[in-house]
């Protein structure tokens, strides 16, 4: 189930950071603060893909030594994926 949510995780920030490129170089002259966001995922997107690798890792080990905290790290699994699902949607819909 870790590795589930680890690439679904993987998947949001992949396809986010190519929408972010995408509205990026659509329209570059763009001065809202917005635009500056878009400009910040666009550029990070590889260092934000980490963000999954490092929490699979973190839950692996964690419920490796203590299997009791699985439930915890799916629902934190599920939670970071929903938070990263609604970071990048807001800033493409707005």
């Amino acid at each position: 189930m870790l590795s589930l949510i680890a690439i679904t995780q993987g998947v949001f920030v992949a396809l986010g950071t190519m929408a972010m490129i995408v509205l990026t170089k659509a329209d570059p002259a763009s001065a809202d603060s917005l635009a500056t966001v878009r400009a910040f995922f666009a550029k990070q997107g590889l260092w934000l893909l980490l963000i999954p690798v490092v929490w699979f890792l973190t839950a692996q080990l964690l419920v490796r030594q203590k299997p009791s905290t699985e439930r915890a790290a799916n629902s934190s699994g599920i939670a970071l994926a929903v938070l990263i699902l609604l970071t990048y949607g807001w800033v493409i819909i707005f």
